[in-house]
């Protein structure tokens, strides 16, 4: 059986621990997720891994969550009043049900992290990533 190699990026989390994303988010947050983006699109290419990245409702004021891909990779954001690590902590659990994925979440928070391994998935730290 086939399995399906899946990183969940909890997106703020790695722009404020990657340097050069950090030093850019000061001067244009929207320029540090693309940055991102264009990184991990790079990486999902050579490690033939399906990447999806949640940032949270950062001026939006939608009540409806927001889905586009770029470059082959899936960019989530959260709707208003919800959290990338509750989103991130739903979206592992879907997908970590299914034997013909393996999950994994790049995200330096503790306490989402305890979930993530409770779910059956794994996990990196954003400097791991």
């Amino acid at each position: 059986m086939k399995q399906n190699r899946i990183l969940i990026v909890d997106g703020y989390n790695v722009i404020n621990d990657w340097k050069k994303l950090s030093a850019a988010g000061m001067e244009n947050l929207a320029s540090a997720r693309d940055m991102l983006i264009e990184e991990l699109s790079e990486y999902g290419a050579f490690t033939g891994t399906s990447i999806e990245i949640v940032f949270d409702a950062y001026r939006n004021r939608s009540k409806m969550a927001k889905m586009q891909e770029i470059n082959n990779v899936k960019v989530f954001y959260t709707k208003v009043h919800q959290t990338a690590d509750s989103y991130i902590e739903k979206r592992t659990a879907e997908l970590a049900a299914s034997r013909k994925n393996i999950v994994t979440v790049a995200t330096s928070d503790g306490a989402e992290q305890q979930f993530i391994l409770g779910k059956g998935a794994s996990r990196m730290s954003s400097r791991e990533l």
